[in-house]
């Protein structure tokens, strides 16, 4: 099986930021990117399930999450 990858939230710059949050799924591996900062999770929960993920069914779930508000 080849891994696929997935933008689940494009990023943007408005009255508030946040960057893309991307999917990796190769096998039973499931990996969520997520830079930090949407203004609710649903914006990446709900993407979540066009691809049948929920954190909860997800065989392996990981989450990088970086936030820097300095600038």
């Amino acid at each position: 099986m080849t891994a696929s990858f997935h933008v689940l939230t494009t990023g943007y710059a408005d009255t508030r930021v946040a960057g893309t949050v991307t999917l990796l799924v190769d096998g039973a591996t499931v990996a969520v990117v997520d830079p930090g900062m949407v203004a609710d999770r649903r914006l990446i929960l709900d993407p979540l399930t066009d691809h049948g993920l929920t954190p909860r069914t997800s065989p392996t779930w990981s989450s990088a999450t970086t936030t820097r508000t300095t600038h």
